[in-house]
């Protein structure tokens, strides 16, 4: 998979940013290939480039000129989707610790013993869960 950065004419960066147009036309000089992304600047021939980019777009679906014949060889269109950005990412731990599982599992105290968690004041008579003998009574 490689990264293309890639001038996009004002017009064109315009219908892509808005969605319109979700397809790229390109002279095949870089061997596109699906699973690609490409980098859009906007780049006005006149001015040069604006300082303008949209959000990576990944490639998933390139046609040549070998499966389409009215494509001019040498050329490419690429079926493009936005590559979604995740800003807020949570680690795996926090994924599972949000699981409604995973807090009733913690309260098991076999379980607390097998992940090397705290483990409760427990009974000394059993070693599970807290005595439900009172402090300082015998049990007989």
């Amino acid at each position: 998979m490689k990264t293309h950065e890639l001038k996009c004419h004002p017009h064109f960066f315009a219908a892509i940013s808005e969605g319109k147009k979700t397809f790229e036309i390109r002279r095949n000089d870089r061997d596109y290939r699906v699973g690609d992304r490409l980098d859009l600047r906007e780049y006005d021939p006149t001015f040069g480039n604006t300082g303008k980019r949209l959000p990576l777009f990944e490639v998933v679906y390139v046609m040549t000129a070998e499966d389409f014949p009215a494509i001019l060889p040498g050329f490419v269109i690429m079926g493009l989707r936005e590559v979604p950005v995740v800003d807020n990412a949570l680690s795996i731990g926090e994924v599972v610790a949000k699981l409604p599982l995973t807090a009733e599992l913690e309260r098991c105290n076999e379980y607390r013993k097998v992940a090397g968690l705290v483990m409760p004041r427990t009974c000394a008579k059993c070693g599970l869960g807290p005595c439900p003998y009172p402090k300082g009574e015998d049990d007989g």
